[in-house]
């Protein structure tokens, strides 16, 4: 009976400490809510795929290509934003930052109306390009999801900068749901490709909606801006998207060049085993995400007052190990198992693929974590490593590919360099693992 009593205590001591702790309580409600989103969003695929004819599926996954080619033009902008509000709100300049937010909208508000017209002017000869030639309507739809997607990342930088993650958990999930709803009613409706899509235009508009209605909540709430300080421009936001772009396009060749190269050097039976293996490894790569959403934030603020952020990397990378970690060794320790619930197949040569490929994502995710943390740091000597790796990772797949499993091994290899020696190009880390050796009887 006593030794119930304790651990009940210790039960509830331990939930205590997660609550006080904002790293942990802020990173878990993230984890939770993008996980909820990214199973709503497979379940959203596996139910229109049930709906529709084949043709059908394929003029709607060959338009969400289009629209997510056009979407990526403009992510950099959301971990730089974020960064940059962070770091007004420490200067107690939160409205500073609003005006350079309604610039940048602005700004890009008048691309995606160029984007827009673009779209219907060449509606016709996209059609054709596409094989689609009796619909281009189609394509005036997609433009004005482009359009709402090239602005859609700035209510995540807002509620990511402004560090309300539990508003950020609730508008994803949100979304989610209603994304769902909305896309498999209108394919209900008959309305087949279109109305898969208009459940992106109608999240996207939602998720704009949300943030504007939060960040007003936000500012009634802020007091006057501090006086004195730089004056934050926006020429200097758009100078440091160039190298956060330069490290998402790095980070994206060094996760995806390998089954683009598989699919044109392999037969496309051994193609279809490795991305189907490949399904696999994306839900671990996925899994650090909102460690890495949690850390930008942080770590920026912390800079601004000059005070170490080295920690929170230590702190992110941990829970990522243990994430993905976990993770990797159930993949190891049970391919087939594994291949079974996510695949739906146990074929010999998938199941063969699964551990590597595992293990080579949760490399690839705790990754990810680092260069969000020297984002928020503005440390960028990182990028040129990174790119290196991925014309190496590149090169050795093209020249040397006797079989998937060199691929695989090529992959890994990449994977563990550009971990490390982003680690080692990261301020700070180098001598906070000196310091954690120092502090360890092994290494005495």
């Amino acid at each position: 009976m006593e030794n119930i009593r304790n651990r009940s205590f210790e039960l509830k001591n331990f939930r205590r400490k997660i609550l006080k702790d904002d790293f942990l309580r802020h990173a878990g409600v993230t984890f939770i809510s993008s996980n909820l989103a990214g199973a709503l969003n497979l379940v959203f695929y596996m139910v229109i795929i049930r709906m529709m004819t084949v043709e059908e599926y394929g003029v709607f996954i060959s338009l969400v290509a289009l629209i997510m080619y056009f979407g990526q033009a403009s992510s950099a902008f959301q971990p730089v934003l974020a960064r940059f509000l962070a770091v007004e709100i420490v200067r107690r300049r939160p409205r500073e930052a609003l005006l350079v937010f309604k610039r940048v909208a602005r700004d890009l508000g008048l691309i995606s109306l160029g984007i827009l017209a673009g779209f219907v002017a060449f509606a016709r000869p996209l059609a054709a390009w596409q094989q689609i030639y009796d619909r281009p309507a189609l394509f005036g739809l997609v433009g004005v999801i482009v359009a709402v997607y090239l602005v859609v990342f700035l209510p995540n930088a807002f509620f990511q900068g402004a560090q309300l993650f539990n508003q950020l958990a609730l508008v994803t999930v949100v979304t989610g749901v209603m994304k769902f709803i909305v896309g498999v009613g209108l394919v209900a409706a008959g309305l087949g490709a279109a109305g898969a899509l208009g459940s992106f235009l109608f999240s996207a508009l939602l998720l704009i909606a949300a943030g504007i209605w939060f960040s007003r909540s936000f500012y009634r709430r802020q007091p006057p801006d501090a006086e004195g300080g730089p004056t934050p421009r926006v020429g200097d936001i758009y100078r440091y998207v160039i190298p956060a772009s330069l490290a998402l396009l790095a980070f994206a060749v060094l996760t995806n060049i390998d089954i683009t190269l598989v699919k044109s050097l392999f037969t496309p039976r051994e193609a279809g085993y490795y991305s189907s293996a490949q399904l696999v490894g994306r839900i671990i790569l996925y899994l650090a995400t909102p460690l890495a959403v949690v850390v930008l934030p942080k770590a920026a603020g912390l800079q601004e007052l000059e005070v170490s952020s080295i920690h929170l990397l230590n702190r992110g990378l941990k829970l990522g190990l243990l994430l993905c970690g976990s993770a990797s060794a159930v993949c190891w320790a049970a391919p087939a198992t594994v291949s079974r619930l996510i695949i739906g197949s146990s074929e010999p040569a998938i199941v063969s693929l699964i551990g590597p490929f595992s293990l080579a994502m949760a490399l690839y995710s705790l990754l990810w974590v680092v260069v969000f943390y020297n984002l928020s740091v503005r440390a960028t000597a990182f990028i040129k490593y990174l790119a290196v790796t991925a014309a190496v990772q590149a090169s050795a797949i093209y020249l040397f590919h006797p079989s998937l499993t060199a691929v695989l091994i090529i992959f890994n290899i990449c994977a563990a360099a550009s971990l490390i020696t982003t680690l080692l190009a990261t301020p700070a880390f180098p001598m906070s693992l000196k310091m954690l050796c120092n502090s360890s009887d092994k290494c005495h």
